[in-house]
């Protein structure tokens, strides 16, 4: 689920008109028994579990200023080319094969509160995004559990390849009485490459620290099994069809994430927002 909107004042989130989305992108998976992959221009997620967790900051109840705390996890379950569609390779996300898996955590600053709809922005935020590659062929000997939405075991047990920050801005909605849904926009910023030679763009060069972005959007529901109640359960997070609010509530979400760099000029701004990380960790410390 996944102030001043930095992100969006720049243009990332929607028309993209301040970075250079990255295409034709290059995966590889030899490491984990499967192939080189080309021509990646986006991955698809369905069925990700989150969890999301209220601050009160004022002891008021839910309104303008209270923050979310939001942890998830997913599964890339596609990749995605522009000209030819779905490119998955054989074996891919299935046991027996090999998969792409991640996990989030993000602070949500609640902007405003119109009946059942709560209406967000993202704080700063470090180690907000991390993808995992792991092996799932048992007869390697390194064969890894297959992610789980259910128990939402399997996630992080393969090797860290990619790190992101958040940063401030952009955001979304969600509804959490009637319509049992929601969107979100988010853009992270490449932190660490914990794992060389995984991701590498058109012209076989590795992503920059400090300059990849990793551009996500998403949509998210609360019902999934459309019994019109507050009740999503999955991901192991200890959300039971009882104990659920607009305080506290579970769901499950689905997007793409893109690859991008940002025109030159806007890094200096971007600092701005890189700025606020030390900010929000000392905000969130002092609550």
């Amino acid at each position: 689920m996944l102030g001043v909107s930095l992100a969006a004042s720049l243009g990332f989130g929607a028309a993209a008109n301040a970075a250079f989305v990255m295409e034709d992108l290059t995966i590889d998976f030899t490491s984990v028994g499967g192939p080189v992959v080309m021509g990646v221009d986006a991955i698809g997620f369905n069925d990700a579990p989150f969890r999301s967790i209220l601050t009160d900051v004022n002891g008021n109840g839910l309104d303008a200023g209270d923050f979310y705390t939001v942890t998830g996890k997913g599964a890339a379950g596609t990749l995605l080319s522009n000209e030819d569609g779905t490119i998955s390779p054989s074996g891919f996300g299935l046991a027996g094969g090999f998969e792409l898996t991640f996990d989030f955590n993000l602070d949500v600053l609640v902007t405003s509160v119109v009946g059942p709809q709560i209406n967000f922005t993202h704080m700063a935020g470090a180690d907000a995004l991390r993808f995992y590659l792991d092996d799932l062929d048992a007869a390697n000997g390194d064969g890894g559990v297959k992610s789980n939405p259910g128990t939402g075991l399997g996630y992080t047990d393969g090797t860290l390849v990619l790190t992101f920050d958040v940063l401030a801005g952009e955001g979304g909605s969600v509804n959490v009485s009637t319509l049992f849904d929601g969107s979100d926009d988010a853009t992270f910023i490449l932190a660490a490459i914990n794992t060389a030679g995984i991701f590498k763009d058109s012209e076989g060069k590795p992503f920059v620290i400090g300059s990849t972005l990793a551009l996500t959007d998403s949509n998210f529901d609360l019902d999934s099994n459309n019994n019109n109640k507050l009740d999503e359960t999955r991901g192991g997070f200890g959300c039971t069809e009882a104990n659920q609010s607009a305080g506290f509530f579970c769901g499950v979400e689905d997007g793409t994430v893109r690859f991008a760099v940002p025109e030159p000029g806007t890094l200096a701004i971007m600092g701005l927002g890189l700025l606020g990380l030390g900010w929000s960790a000392r905000r969130k410390a002092s609550v």
